[in-house]
């Protein structure tokens, strides 16, 4: 047990009352403990979110399986993501497997949805932490109009703009 854990169970406890502790986004920057991850992950991504209706969602956009654009593409990213991990160790298995099928829901669900390489980050961490549910529902979330995760990807303006924004600050700090 890390001494920092009593201080998160602390934060914790003031999130689900809807109090945001001072101290909150430096603790997040000096790192989070695994312990509390998975709630504080869920108290932050999923605390505006309908989540029996994006599981049904998730379920209904999964089941039959029909093919999506993005599906070719999609299986190469996955192959590649944390190939060391446990839990992605096993082809079309585990935490593959439930990345593929998030993706391939959203694919359903949004038109045009433009994927690249390395949009898989996020939502593959989620997994690592999540259930297959939670992490499609902190998904739809990251693509949605708070992170925008769609937007950076897509032509990768957004990209461009935080990219011109870190070289800015750097140039200013350095």
């Amino acid at each position: 047990m890390t001494l920092r854990l009593p201080k998160w169970e602390n934060m914790i406890l003031l999130l689900k009352k809807g109090v945001f502790h001072p101290k909150f986004v430096n603790r997040m920057y000096k790192g989070m403990p695994d312990e509390v991850r998975s709630e504080v992950w869920k108290l932050l991504l999923l605390k505006d979110v309908d989540y029996e209706t994006l599981k049904d969602e998730f379920n209904r956009l999964n089941q039959p399986y029909t093919k999506t654009p993005i599906d070719k593409q999609l299986d190469l990213d996955v192959k590649r993501t944390f190939q060391s991990h446990y839990t992605y160790k096993v082809p079309y298995g585990g935490n593959q497997k439930v990345l593929f099928n998030i993706f391939h829901a959203l694919a359903s669900r949004t038109e045009n949805l433009e994927f690249t390489q390395g949009m898989t980050c996020a939502p593959s961490i989620l997994t690592l932490f999540l259930d297959e549910y939670s992490s499609y529902a902190g998904t739809v979330q990251f693509l949605g109009e708070k992170y925008r995760l769609k937007e950076m990807f897509s032509n990768f303006n957004l990209l461009t703009r935080c990219w011109t924004s870190l070289d800015y600050y750097y140039k200013k700090k350095f």
